[in-house]
């Protein structure tokens, strides 16, 4: 059976159609028009960002960005250009970095450098100085670390964790159990610049010469030795010496020798329990305890 439909009815239908479609035509150009405002919104505000002058005591802003030591000092220049083509490779093909970038720039000064990227030319940068604030990530109390060499790869992760935790300055030694008697010096400083921008240092650490164990205690800084034989060290055993150093023999240990030579020398000598550590372990150990109070 047929329905019968008047033409009435049908002129009502296809009005209803056309109001439908209108409605429709209305609600899409809506949501345009609010994915448009927010499409320009959010590029407005990226633009803000670019254009406007961060604060400097935003300290979430500071250690988001990545940072570069660099040489010369910059001291109060607004310009500076960088000639240095291990620098440029990491901002142009490392970090992809682009005209407008903004970095931290360490000059091993004590200041942080807010700076933006303004040109790059055949192997040199040129950054627009925004800002430079005294940094407050340096080191409270000076440490040295009197560090006997061993295997590569374990003193080189002594040097990173050493600079990581505040470490004022290394002093590799050969003792008479050291698996190691010499040091590649350009790749240890290296790792000492890559950790210090990693944690934000804005002065570098030394780095001595490789000595003898006698040679390192003619200081007049006051000297702890860790040995099994010696008493059980507490933090309170260092509260009034800064600076101070601190000695980590090898893998194996200090031979009796040198433990003699420490008691000639009036040098203290601890233990940090029964527990027998690796010598990278000891070193990074001792560093914490007496670093991050």
């Amino acid at each position: 059976m047929q329905a019968v439909v008047s033409k009435s009815a049908l002129n009502t239908i296809k009005e209803m159609r056309g109001l439908f479609k209108a409605l429709i035509n209305i609600a899409g150009g809506l949501i345009l028009a609010s994915l448009e405002a927010r499409y320009i919104l959010a590029i407005g505000e990226q633009e803000f960002a670019l254009t406007k002058k961060p604060k400097t005591n935003n300290l979430e802003l500071f250690m988001r960005l990545h940072r570069f030591y660099v040489n010369p000092e910059i001291g109060t220049d607004s310009k500076v250009v960088i000639h240095d083509s291990e620098l440029f490779h990491q901002l142009r093909n490392v970090f992809r970095f682009t005209i407008g970038g903004q970095v931290i720039l360490l000059d091993n000064t004590g200041f942080e450098y807010l700076a933006m990227i303004s040109d790059f030319g055949k192997g040199d940068a040129t950054f627009q100085i925004i800002s430079r604030t005294e940094s407050v990530r340096i080191p409270n109390r000076e440490l040295h670390l009197y560090a006997s060499l061993i295997k590569k790869s374990n003193f080189e992760w002594v040097l990173e964790k050493g600079t990581e935790l505040g470490v004022t300055k290394f002093i590799p030694i050969i003792s008479d159990r050291s698996e190691k008697k010499s040091l590649n010096v350009e790749r240890a400083e290296k790792i000492l610049r890559e950790a210090s921008e990693q944690s934000g240092r804005a002065i570098l650490p030394t780095l001595a010469s490789v000595t003898t164990l006698e040679d390192a205690l003619a200081t007049d800084i006051p000297l702890f030795a860790f040995d099994p034989s010696g008493d059980v060290f507490t933090v309170e055993h260092t509260h009034n010496y800064s600076p101070l150093g601190i000695l980590i023999g090898p893998e194996g240990g200090w031979s009796e020798k040198e433990l003699f030579l420490f008691k000639k020398e009036n040098v203290r000598i601890h233990t940090l329990g029964e527990l027998v550590l690796r010598a990278e372990t000891a070193s990074v150990a001792v560093a914490s305890l007496i670093l991050l109070q």
